[in-house]
């Protein structure tokens, strides 16, 4: 498993899956440089080399089954898109999700914690990323989750 997390693009799950085989149940709970020291000492792969992105694709994945943050908090949430998406966030600044990192970050996090709610915040900032790519409605749990927002900011505008 651990040639997993040599190969970039992979999905936020199977380098978490990666982790789990490789480093104790405790591994949930430590330090991310704990994590990388273990990783390098039972596999020999140099923890320099774990390209910037695996490594936050992997930390995101561990937050959100360790934490309801993404579910509750919209900055939280925009930065576990954006890293569930390949993309190193700036943790800096607010940014801006594509349709498509929306509805991947709301298909993972559900894939974590299925009975799991977003909050408003969280269900409005996804409507405002829909409706700013010219989105006003949208089918299936995507759209359960933001369609009512969506029809309020229409009527409102």
């Amino acid at each position: 498993m651990e040639s997993v997390l040599l190969k970039s693009g992979l999905s936020p799950a199977v380098y978490f899956k990666a982790v789990n085989d490789i480093l104790p149940e405790e591994w949930m709970v430590w330090e991310p440089e704990t994590v990388w020291a273990e990783i390098e000492e039972l596999t020999g792969i140099d923890a320099d080399s774990l390209p910037d992105i695996t490594r936050n694709k992997i930390m995101s994945y561990r937050m959100a089954h360790n934490s309801s943050a993404p579910w509750e908090d919209w900055p939280v949430f925009t930065n576990v898109a954006l890293t569930f998406s390949g993309v190193v966030p700036n943790t800096d600044t607010a940014q801006v999700l594509s349709p498509s990192q929306v509805a991947w970050a709301i298909t993972k996090l559900r894939d974590i914690h299925p009975d799991w709610d977003f909050s408003i915040p969280v269900r409005s900032f996804a409507a405002v990323m829909l409706y700013n790519d010219g989105i006003c409605w949208v089918p299936g749990i995507l759209g359960d989750l933001v369609n009512d927002t969506l029809c309020r900011k229409i009527l409102m505008a």
